[in-house]
């Protein structure tokens, strides 16, 4: 390795073996092949945080910024000063930092020649995180730095997903109260109308019904929101208690449908029910899978076209497990929001929203019943072309043959 023996010594740098599917990546940006060469043979295959350390190399500046805008999660980058040109490193910090935008990029610069950028005058002027003269590196030294980076990347990192995840929870929670506002000012500002009008102008007889018929229609949707946010509530602290006995399938279809065929009915869209001999008796909680259906159903009669079929199946799948779908051919949803379908405080698409009423708590309640039953809910949709919801339960759930 010529002169550049320095980095072995008798340090051990094993680390227990790891299998991690996300390494940590470390580029080399020197143009010595040698010094590549004993840094990758020190670092590649060490750990930190049963994570490996794998070692990318460039040979130049210009070819270092190539591999770090195809790799932008490269943790750390042990830099040359001196390469193509007698500044060609220190370019590059300043790419990196005021071009590439990559903040949290832990740099440690590695200089044979100080003369070309004295330590001092360094740390001054350009945002690096460590200096290092190559004279002095000896094995342990350079995996202790690479690790003391690492951690600080991993720290930032960690940060910085907290932040965002403050943010987006915050953005959230915002939408959320704008949608609250108007699913509970539109039918107070209605039931209110309407009673002053009753209560001011002389009537007739089916005119004063109809605007009774009018508040308590607006009553009624109230009470449908307040409702969900107690039972969200009631599932978020842990207090909502499943009353599970042995139910019977049909009798559950026959609830859920004769619930929804109004709404259905009035958007132009037909129902139709596909039950299984195999899956006849359950033992649950009726009023809750009542509700996640009714939920489901809801969703897939609001967002199905004029004249549209939904469909409700019940299934025994190959694994033992019974299985409830609703299936419609609607709008369906798009990819980027299928991550966050279920959480609560967020909804399908905001657009959609204001469009088709709904204050976004539906299918956060559906998870959270289905959890409680120890089931799991699974969603395949295409943007523009339906979506199919189905509920898995435990095989345990299945009640006879």
């Amino acid at each position: 390795m010529g002169g550049y023996d320095f980095l072995i010594d008798d340090q051990s740098t094993d680390a227990p073996d790891c299998h991690s599917k996300s390494p940590w990546l470390v580029l080399v940006a020197d143009d010595n092949p040698d010094m590549i060469a004993v840094t990758r043979a020190v670092l590649n295959g060490c750990t930190f945080e049963n994570r490996e350390i794998e070692v990318l190399d460039a040979r130049s500046a210009g070819e270092a910024r190539r591999v770090l805008e195809q790799h932008p999660d490269i943790a750390v980058i042990l830099l040359d000063v001196v390469m193509e040109t007698d500044d060609a490193g220190l370019r590059l910090v300043s790419a990196i930092r005021n071009e590439l935008r990559m903040r949290e990029l832990r740099i440690i610069l590695r200089t044979g020649q100080p003369g070309f950028a004295p330590e001092r005058d360094v740390i001054r002027q350009y945002d690096i995180n460590d200096y290092r003269l190559k004279s002095e590196l000896t094995a342990h030294s350079l995996y202790t730095s690479v690790v003391a980076a690492l951690r600080s990347y991993g720290e930032i990192n960690a940060r910085l997903h907290a932040e965002q995840e403050a943010l987006l929870a915050a953005r959230s929670k915002s939408q959320f109260v704008a949608n609250m506002s108007h699913e509970l000012r539109t039918p107070l500002n209605a039931i209110i109308g309407f009673a002053e009008v009753i209560a001011h102008n002389g009537l007739k007889r089916h005119e004063v019904a109809d605007y009774i018929s009018a508040i308590r229609d607006n009553g009624l949707r109230l009470l449908s929101v307040l409702n969900a946010l107690l039972d969200m509530a009631a599932i978020d602290a842990g207090r909502y208690t499943l009353r599970e006995q042995v139910i019977t399938v049909d009798d559950l279809l026959a609830t859920s449908l004769a619930a929804a065929s109004e709404r259905a009915a009035v958007a132009g869209v037909t129902l139709a029910v596909h039950p299984s001999p195999r899956v006849t008796t359950l033992m649950a909680d009726s009023a809750a899978l009542a509700q996640v259906l009714d939920n489901l159903l809801s969703n897939a009669i609001k967002f199905s076209p004029l004249g549209g079929v939904v469909d409700l199946s019940v299934t025994l799948g190959t694994d033992g497990k019974p299985a409830l779908s609703v299936t419609d051919h609607g709008i369906g949803i798009p990819a980027d929001r299928l991550r966050g379908l279920f959480e609560p405080f967020s909804q399908v698409d905001a657009g959609f929203s204001r469009h088709f009423e709904g204050i976004g708590l539906g299918l956060t309640i559906v998870k959270g019943l289905v959890d409680l039953h120890g089931g799991t809910i699974e969603v395949a949709s295409t943007d523009g072309h339906g979506t199919t919801m189905t509920v898995h339960l435990p095989a345990n759930r299945l009640v006879g043959a």
